[in-house]
């Protein structure tokens, strides 16, 4: 997940985040979540994907953020492509791999993990 996140060219100024977040849109879709991909811009474009609650649970609700735009990246100044998601001396290398793609990526997959499992969160008080 991490990897393939990394590969979408999301610096901003533009950020042009619309093709990460469509993978992610399909990702969590196929794991049960109800998605919704909105934004000022189609290029800019953010998801709100919801794990609907059991219905017979109460409990309180959870929220995970993250943003998969990153900051500039020069490749003339890095040792490995900034895009490559390559693994290199037992590293994942590229922008947002310690940044907030990493995030996104745990959240998403642990969410999906769940979510295959048949796991629903309480319902809100």
């Amino acid at each position: 997940m991490l990897q393939r996140l990394i590969r979408f060219n999301t610096v901003n100024p533009p950020g042009n985040e619309r093709p990460a977040i469509e993978f992610l849109d399909a990702f969590l879709s196929r794991a049960g979540f109800e998605t919704e991909i909105l934004g000022a811009s189609a290029e800019r474009a953010n998801l709100v994907a919801t794990l609907a609650a059991a219905a017979a649970d109460t409990g309180p609700t959870m929220v995970q953020l993250g943003h998969v735009d990153t900051v500039l990246a020069d490749p003339a100044d890095w040792t490995h492509d900034p895009w490559s998601a390559e693994i290199a001396d037992g590293y994942l290398w590229g922008r947002g791999a310690i940044d907030m793609k990493n995030q996104v990526a745990a959240e998403a997959v642990a969410g999906a993990t769940l979510a295959r499992a048949g796991w629903r969160p309480p319902a809100a008080l």
